[in-house]
């Protein structure tokens, strides 16, 4: 199978590299030149538009860092499909929204294509062991097909229902690890305010339940010892999404309600662009302005 692959970032950028491993045939398409380069030494080939690599592809992997940037590769007058009838399998990691990826998937469909949804967990360590956990969403045929190319960059892919349920299921899950992570940044400041170092809290939490396997994993970046990081912001926008999707669903979320107004609190603070982890002192610092 023919495989393009357009967003190679943090996420993007390991799991086309996955990819190209595999030997399947890749055609690469990003506006950072350096990123392109690296995955043409490897093997891919570049185009210079979404539409030049629908061309060429029969498959697309998407993992692209806005809604915005992903209306635009499948959308413009240079997008994949610039020109309808193309029968091109498109495989989306892009966080979304719900009725956003059902509007997708009928709009693909429309235009001669499939879609499936494809939201991905794990995060850039996974990605690049090629280790992802993958929820995938569409028609039968489609995830079948897509599960070809959706096993080079995945241990783990579940067909999770019709378009729509990948990203409900991505937003729950987002949701709880947020919410898992301020608990455990609140456990660690109250710990460090007490006069416990930070490495005792860490060596007792880690192999406590409080600790594994999920928060172990970022130690060393509480340690400042690694900067992969996940900014608030981007942990804020999660639970700001599915408030929104969620809104009519009758259950009531108060523990992840209130880690929704904790991280908002701490991005007014000034820590949007941190680790929500790395930053506790400075958003819940009662001195902290």
């Amino acid at each position: 199978m023919r495989i393009g692959f357009i967003g190679l970032g943090k996420m993007g950028g390991g799991m086309a590299r996955n990819i190209v491993k595999t030997g399947h045939p890749l055609v690469v398409c990003d506006l950072n030149a350096e990123a392109v380069a690296h995955l043409t030494a490897l093997g891919a080939t570049a185009a210079a538009t979404p539409a030049q690599l629908a061309a060429q592809v029969d498959a697309v992997m998407l993992s692209l860092p806005t809604e915005a940037a992903d209306e635009a590769v499948l959308w413009s007058a240079d997008g994949l499909f610039a020109k309808p009838g193309k029968g091109l399998l498109v495989i989306d990691t892009t966080t979304l929204s719900v009725e956003r990826s059902k509007d997708y998937a009928a709009r693909v469909k429309k235009a001669g294509g499939a879609y499936v949804e494809a939201p991905i967990s794990g995060g850039p360590v996974a990605a690049a062991a090629g280790t992802l956990a993958v929820m995938a969403a569409g028609e039968p045929g489609a995830v079948e097909k897509a599960k070809a190319v959706l096993g080079c960059v995945a241990t783990s892919v579940v067909h999770v229902g019709p378009a729509g349920s990948g990203t409900a299921l991505k937003l729950i899950n987002q949701m709880i690890y947020v919410s898992y992570m301020a608990a455990f940044a609140e456990g660690l400041a109250l710990g460090e305010a007490l006069g416990l170092p930070l490495e005792t809290l860490l060596g007792v939490l880690g192999p406590a339940m409080a600790g594994r396997p999920v928060i172990e994993n970022k130690f060393d970046e509480i340690r400042g010892l690694a900067q992969t990081g996940f900014p608030t912001k981007n942990a804020l926008h999660y639970l700001d999404l599915a408030a929104k999707d969620f809104a009519m669903v009758p259950s009531m979320t108060p523990v992840i309600d209130a880690a929704r107004a904790s991280l908002a609190e701490a991005v007014r603070r000034g820590v949007a662009m941190e680790d929500l982890m790395v930053a506790r002192k400075k958003y819940l610092s009662p001195d902290h302005c």
